[in-house]
């Protein structure tokens, strides 16, 4: 067998085992696993799969923020607000559809570069990372749902826009174009 059927094997029966051992009812709590070694190489296994107390997404304050394309054409979004650590964390994890011109705006403190992951994320998003001026400094387009491998900025950034996946090719919006929110004027240098 290759070395990545048996990772992806190692993978699936641990999975299965922590979702067995969670809904068992067992008052001992379960032995975490963080690695798997196959040909004496270690493989970080990803944190388990949480879900949120009330099983849906969450729902948060929304404002407008507008795409400036090159091309001098303006798109108003609705979005939610994404502010707190635990508001970013959860993201736009278990939706089951988006919306055309909404998405979720992740507001940060300080511009550095971000990872992004798609953990819970049911749709495919255009993940738009946005530079301390409003300009876009990078879009990964059509993020693959529930994949767990990291998606970069490339670039110090401050805030995230992510909205359905296509919409940012779709709508003709790319890097150099520029976000304009409030946020965005009151980032301090």
């Amino acid at each position: 067998m290759s070395k990545s059927v048996i990772l992806y094997s190692a993978l699936f029966i641990i999975g299965i085992a922590g979702f067995a051992i969670s809904f068992s009812g067992h008052s001992q709590a379960p032995v975490a696993v963080d690695k798997v070694v196959v040909d004496e190489a270690p493989v970080k296994i990803p944190p388990p799969i949480t879900v949120q107390p009330d099983g849906k997404p969450q729902s948060l304050e929304t404002e407008t923020a507008k795409i400036i394309t090159s091309t001098g054409k303006t798109y108003a979004f609705v979005v939610e607000l994404a502010k707190t650590r635990e508001q970013q964390r959860i993201g736009m994890m278990y939706r089951m559809k988006a919306e055309p011109l909404t998405g979720m705006l992740f507001l940060f403190d300080e511009e550095k570069e971000r990872s992004f992951w798609m953990k819970n994320t049911f749709i495919p998003l255009d993940i738009i990372f946005i530079k301390k001026d409003g300009i876009i400094a990078h879009i990964h387009r059509n993020a693959e749902p529930q994949s767990l491998v990291p998606v970069k900025s490339g670039e110090p950034v401050v805030a995230v826009l992510e909205v359905y996946g296509g919409e940012a090719k779709k709508l003709g919006v790319n890097v150099g174009d520029r976000v304009d929110h409030s946020f965005f004027q009151n980032v301090v240098e």
